[in-house]
């Protein structure tokens, strides 16, 4: 363990750091990488990209939200030309008439929609084509052919694919874990 937190990149800067208390640093700090673009899809009827990763991704100080993610959502599509027209204004990215529109323009892909997961398969299609990292909201699949589609594109085109949870994180589903162990 060691020998790789001297390798590790972050261990020269953390144990230079201890050996060096009181002396300044000749070392420069590397730049902040570019922000990342992300397009996201589905923003409206029940997502909640609106409620709450909209504002961690693109924050709004004046609205006291602290950027600190490093990407920004810069385009965004919704069914419901409408809702993403209102998502794009109130955080201030740029609402695309289809849902392919965003290729070429962004980095990464999040869908917030929980009704698209019949819909996943072709919505993310495009952009696991073009190796493009994509977040897909649970439910990922509504059937097991869709769901391999899904995998298979995203390892033949090499491209990351994510199906989170935080419901395994919150305080109640902790709580009632007691009761099953």
């Amino acid at each position: 363990r060691r020998r790789f937190l001297r390798q590790a990149p972050t261990a020269g800067a953390v144990l230079g750091g201890v050996a060096a208390l009181g002396q300044e640093s000749t070392e420069t700090t590397p730049g902040v990488t570019d922000t990342i673009r992300i397009g996201a899809l589905n923003v409206g009827a029940y997502s909640h990209l609106a409620a709450k990763w909209g504002a961690l991704i693109n924050a709004r100080p004046d609205n006291g939200e602290i950027p600190y993610t490093g990407m920004r959502i810069t385009h965004c599509w919704d069914i419901d030309p409408e809702r993403a027209r209102g998502f794009a204004k109130g955080y201030g990215c740029t609402a695309v008439p289809e849902f392919d529109g965003m290729l070429g323009k962004v980095d990464a892909v999040i869908s917030g929609g929980y009704y698209n997961h019949a819909h996943n398969h072709l919505l993310h299609q495009p952009y696991l084509e073009a190796g493009l990292p994509n977040l897909v909201n649970r439910p990922f699949a509504n059937s097991v052919g869709k769901a391999r589609r899904l995998i298979e594109l995203a390892q033949r085109h090499k491209a990351s694919l994510l199906v989170p949870s935080a419901l395994g994180h919150n305080d109640v589903v902790s709580q009632a874990r007691q009761f099953v162990e």
